[in-house]
C-alpha cells in the first residue's frame, strides 16, 4: 500500500495514460441497471474490463457530487479508464440527488 502523503505531493498531471489502458478503455462497454435498496430505487452504471484482459480482482466505486449524477463519469472517460485498467467499475445514482 502506498504512503499515504503520496497523495499530498503526486502530480497526476504529469503522467499519461498508457495507450494499452485507453485501447483498452475503448472496448469496455457500461451497462446501466438499478436495484432497489432498503425502499430506494437506486440506479446505477457498471463496467467490467474487456473479455480479453484479466481482472484485477479490485472493485471501484464512484461516487458524484450534489451538482452531478453518474453519467458524469462516462462523459469523463473515467468509468471505461479504470474498467481498461482491468477494475470492475460501479457508478452510482444517489438517491435526491
Amino acid at each position: 500500500m502506498a504512503d499515504p502523503s503520496f497523495w499530498h505531493t503526486f502530480d497526476f498531471q504529469s503522467e499519461s495514460i498508457p495507450p494499452t489502458v485507453v485501447d483498452a478503455a475503448s472496448k469496455v462497454t457500461v451497462i446501466t441497471n438499478s436495484i432497489n435498496i432498503m425502499g430506494a430505487n437506486t440506479f446505477y452504471r457498471e463496467a467490467k474490463p474487456p473479455a480479453e484482459m484479466d481482472p484485477s480482482g479490485e472493485v471501484v466505486v464512484l461516487l458524484h457530487g450534489a451538482a452531478f449524477k453518474s453519467a458524469n463519469w462516462v462523459e469523463l472517460n473515467t468509468i471505461n479508464l479504470l474498467a481498461g485498467m482491468g477494475h470492475r467499475v460501479i457508478a452510482v445514482d444517489l438517491p435526491g440527488g
